[in-house]
C-alpha cells in the first residue's frame, strides 16, 4: 500500500505542476472539462474527446492567414513545427 500511495502522490504532484501550464482562460475550460468528463465518466473517452478538440483548434489556427506587417507569412499554410528565425 505504501507504494501505491506513493505513485499516487508523485501524480498528483506532476499534474499539479501541469496546470501551471496553462495560461488561456479556454486552455482551463478544456482541462478542467476534460477532468470533469473523466470523473464522472470513463477518462479515457475524455483523454480522447480533448485532445480532439485541442487538435482540431491548431489545425484550425495553422491554416488561417496571417496579418500583414508582422514578419509572418501572408498565405494560408500549415505551421509544422517552430518558425525558422531569421536574421538581420
Amino acid at each position: 500500500m505504501p507504494i501505491l500511495a506513493g505513485l499516487l502522490t508523485v501524480a498528483g504532484l506532476l499534474h499539479v505542476a501541469l496546470l501551471k501550464d496553462l495560461r488561456h482562460p479556454a486552455h482551463w475550460a478544456l482541462a478542467l472539462a476534460v477532468g470533469i468528463i473523466g470523473f464522472r465518466g470513463d477518462l479515457a473517452v475524455a483523454i480522447v474527446g480533448g485532445l480532439m478538440i485541442w487538435w482540431l483548434v491548431r489545425s484550425l489556427r495553422a491554416w488561417q492567414p496571417r496579418r500583414e506587417g508582422d514578419g509572418s507569412r501572408s498565405h494560408a499554410q500549415p505551421v509544422i513545427g517552430p518558425e525558422p528565425t531569421q536574421y538581420v
